[in-house]
């Protein structure tokens, strides 16, 4: 509960300083609350799913040492055409390592999910950790498809997967490959 005040204390904040929309204490603690009530029905559903269902696409599996995973996603919302990425890396016994989430300019879907690719790229190589064994999973089939098979791709995002493209050669041991969405919800 505290942590979720907390944070939402920090987004009625950062809405406040760059946006000019505040809200009352009443208003932050009735998020805060809404949020802990929702995430404490989301866990005991989940319990409840796992006890009924067991798929293994949809848990951890440990990695080979020296492995980093990494997952990314893209969200987008239509009215504003703006966009939200993310990118969360671990290491083969699932500790954080590092990770960011940006919001980006977006006219579709499909736009967000190669922006998070291309940003996930070029933050990795900030982060010299592209010579290291990187597996790279994404929900997004479509951006998994047209990065193994250079020769189909969406042409209205031409320009952003050439650019992917071009950062690919920069890791000699990135594997790329689909996830399903539920596996994905670290980054989600």
């Amino acid at each position: 509960m505290v942590a979720s005040i907390l944070w939402h204390l920090w987004k009625s904040r950062n809405a406040f300083v760059f946006r000019q929309r505040s809200l009352t204490a009443e208003q932050v603690v009735q998020l805060a609350l809404a949020d802990v009530t929702s995430s404490s029905l989301c866990h005991q559903s989940s319990v409840t799913r796992r006890r009924t269902h067991f798929d293994s696409d949809h848990q951890w599996h440990p990695l080979a040492s020296g492995v980093l995973k990494i997952n990314i996603d893209g969200a987008y919302l239509t009215s504003p055409q703006q966009g939200a990425i993310a990118c969360v890396c671990r290491d083969s016994a699932g500790r954080l390592i590092t990770g960011f989430t940006e919001t980006i300019n977006a006219s579709s879907a499909l736009q967000s999910e190669i922006q998070a690719l291309v940003h996930t790229l070029k933050f990795l190589l900030q982060k010299g950790l592209e010579k290291d064994h990187l597996l790279l999973e994404s929900d997004c089939s479509v951006v998994v498809d047209a990065v193994r098979n250079p020769l189909w791709f969406p042409w209205q995002q031409r320009s952003l997967f050439a650019e992917a493209r071009a950062l690919l050669p920069s890791f000699p041991s990135l594997h790329i490959r689909h996830c399903r969405r539920a596996a994905n919800f670290i980054a989600d």
